[in-house]
């Protein structure tokens, strides 16, 4: 997982971060030539107009409809020869980079949806390469992933017991944490009643599995897992309202949904978390590998947000190239962007201690203000 928050000015701009910067190398630029970074580049002035005029980046429309051919690669009932499509930021269906994914060919493989931040989009380098091959700009993509078999064997391996084990050892200890005694103090302080929050749902909190593998030590995962409960019990018992627990992680096998599931969480599969975020919704995201906070925002405007801090001011900052001469991306997985930071200005900021602070990878707390 990496950590959302990325500095930046006008989007077109050029910019990066220093906390999780991402390689790739030197060569794979010169390879890709000047017709086509160019091309590239036309592409992000494009993206950057259509985000200036107001053009949705993300939509529900999008998502269930990526979801809905993935479904249909994984219970192989794709047609055979059906090009795959993606809905654009215009409107407009244009065929997905890959045109066609046969699993039949990638056994080890797995369909997978591809979110690209606003960031990326309008990047001007000619660097960013998640729209080629298609013809207008796609900020959702059909792609396909695969992990190490050798480390999968290992997960898989691990016990629903054993990962039971894992998250209950530190749940038990939970209470005690500053992180929890930062986060409660918060809650504890504020008017619950007018949110009406009757759900949290968590993106990206990590694979419990993994860290109940022999000689793991460090458990963020399943600290992350432990505040979705314990958040969850502490809505219930100050509202007397139900509150549903939701979970989404791609990468979550078996042995954490078995797990997750006795313990009243709502897995959802594999995207659908983003689809059921509305205004009752307290949102928790910690670090992840997708722009949350883009795509929520476009969606819908949440009771609350456990979040990376939203920097209300961003500075420009440079591709650079590392000693070995790959180039360093200036594109975190989860930046802000202007719409994030124009929605935030609807809630009231709560800035944990800094031990919780560095727990939870920079996050603060925001709660919708009274309209």
């Amino acid at each position: 997982m990496e950590h959302g928050g990325q500095p930046q000015s006008r989007l077109g701009e050029e910019a990066t971060d220093d906390r999780e910067p991402r390689s790739f190398p030197g060569h794979f630029w010169d390879w890709l030539g000047e017709e086509t970074k160019q091309r590239q580049r036309q592409l992000a002035i494009r993206a950057q107009e259509m985000y200036d005029e107001g053009r949705p980046l993300f939509t529900r429309e999008m998502i269930a409809d990526a979801q809905r051919q993935i479904d249909q690669l994984q219970a192989g009932t794709m047609p055979p020869g059906k090009t795959l499509s993606v809905i654009g930021m215009d409107g407009v269906r244009y065929d997905n980079p890959r045109r066609e994914i046969d699993l039949r060919k990638e056994p080890d493989h797995v369909p997978v949806m591809t979110f690209t931040s606003i960031n990326s989009l309008t990047d001007l380098s000619g660097r960013v390469y998640p729209c080629y091959g298609s013809d207008g700009v796609v900020p959702i993509n059909i792609a396909t992933a695969s992990s190490d078999s050798s480390y999968v064997e290992r997960v898989e391996k691990v016990t629903a017991d054993q990962v039971a084990a894992a998250l209950d050892a530190v749940i038990d200890s939970f209470s005690g944490r500053e992180t929890w005694r930062s986060v409660k103090s918060i809650f504890d302080g504020a008017d619950l009643s007018r949110l009406e929050i009757d759900k949290i749902v968590a993106f990206g909190l990590g694979v419990p599995a993994r860290e109940a593998l022999p000689g793991v030590a460090d458990r963020p995962s399943c600290m992350q897992h432990a505040l979705l409960l314990a958040l969850a019990a502490l809505l219930e018992e100050k509202t007397g309202r139900r509150v549903r627990r939701i979970a989404q992680e791609p990468e979550y096998f078996d042995s954490c949904k078995q797990v997750l599931r006795a313990r009243d969480v709502e897995v959802a599969e594999p995207e659908t978390g983003f689809l059921l975020v509305d205004e009752k919704t307290l949102v928790l995201t910690v670090a992840c590998n997708v722009p949350v906070m883009q795509i929520v925002t476009e969606l819908a405007r949440p009771a609350g947000m456990i979040w990376a801090r939203v920097e209300p001011d961003e500075k420009p900052r440079q591709w650079w190239r590392d000693e070995d001469g790959g180039w360093i991306s200036p594109h975190i997985t989860d930046p802000s962007s202007p719409r994030v930071r124009e929605l935030v200005k609807g809630y009231t900021e709560y800035t944990l201690t800094p031990i919780a602070t560095a727990e939870l990878c920079g996050s603060a707390v925001y709660l919708r203000k009274e309209s």
